[in-house]
């Protein structure tokens, strides 16, 4: 379980297929609030050993980090 602060970014890596991952925040989802951001747009150390990334489209075209 990870808790997340308000107004802060959160993503995962999980090195495991079929992983379940639930998050604690402090209110009701909101689909207009949500914004994505590009994984990939900032240094983050990540295993050198994972052939494939499954990565969801939004999160594929989301804003870069510097944006």
């Amino acid at each position: 379980m990870m808790y997340i602060p308000k107004n802060f970014a959160h993503g995962y890596l999980t090195l495991e297929p079929n992983i379940l991952i639930q998050w604690c925040v402090d209110a009701d989802f909101c689909a207009d609030a949500v914004r994505y951001a590009r994984w990939n747009t900032i240094e983050i150390p990540c295993p050198g050993n994972i052939k494939e990334y499954v990565i969801s489209e939004e999160d594929r075209n989301g804003i870069k980090l510097k944006e």
